[in-house]
């Protein structure tokens, strides 16, 4: 088998194109897997719910909170600072304690602190491999790598836990004073979406085809891992 050399490797289309076909693939759209459709739309059972709670909780509000971070020493200063600052001002929203916020909601729906403890100081396989990749491609990437992978993760996290805030509060009996983490993650979309449109704008979009390729291929190890810890068991 004849192994490609770097230099072989050329864009099979531009970079929009390209990441337009990334975004079609079914692992990419972290939401529609069926397991978190049936969670959306209140059809996965309850004991169900709980074990993908305690799995998810060492990605988003554990270590894995701050893998994220781990992109400042890849991008550039003015970006460097951009995103010191957004990270100060969430960090001082109290409704956006993802440790706090994120047991708030899981005690709400009937796990005791004891599992979350369990879940958060010995992570599924699945959630370990994906805080590693999150921050392999902040601190080892480059930063048209970090910024695929927060165009993954990052740029739809906040409408996936605005979704789960509804489900819970519809179907699964958690109340509103549960979910404010949920809803603080939620409202912070359209901010989200703005810093990772920059960032693909700034470092994606301008890169060379083997950039590009690897940065597609950090968007879809991100996207196999969100679907690996999905589905664990």
């Amino acid at each position: 088998m004849k192994i490609v050399e770097v230099e072989e490797i050329v864009a099979s289309g531009a970079p929009a194109e390209l990441l337009a076909t990334e975004e079609t693939a079914p692992h990419m759209c972290i939401g529609s897997h069926p397991i978190w459709q049936a969670a959306l739309t209140g059809e996965l059972p309850i004991d169900q719910l709980r074990e993908l709670v305690k799995r998810v909780y060492p990605v988003v509000a554990g270590p894995g909170r701050y893998a994220f971070i781990a992109k400042i020493g890849v991008i550039d200063r003015e970006d460097g600072t951009r995103l010191f600052d957004r990270l100060y001002r969430v960090t001082h929203d109290p409704n956006s304690d993802a440790d706090a916020g994120w047991r708030r909601m899981a005690e709400a729906l009937g796990i005791s602190g004891s599992d979350l403890t369990a879940a958060l100081e010995d992570p599924s396989p699945e959630a370990r491999d994906l805080v590693d990749t999150v921050r392999l491609h902040g601190e080892q990437s480059g930063a048209a790598q970090a910024a695929g992978v927060a165009w993954v993760l990052e740029r739809q996290l906040p409408m996936l836990m605005g979704s789960l805030a509804d489900a819970l509060r519809d179907y699964y009996g958690v109340t509103e004073d549960a979910l404010s983490y949920l809803r603080a993650e939620a409202a912070r979309a359209d901010e989200v979406n703005i810093w990772v449109a920059h960032l693909i704008d700034k470092y994606f979009m301008t890169a060379d085809a083997y950039t590009v390729y690897e940065a597609r291929r950090a968007m879809r190890e991100a996207g196999w891992g969100w679907t690996a810890l999905t589905e664990a068991s």
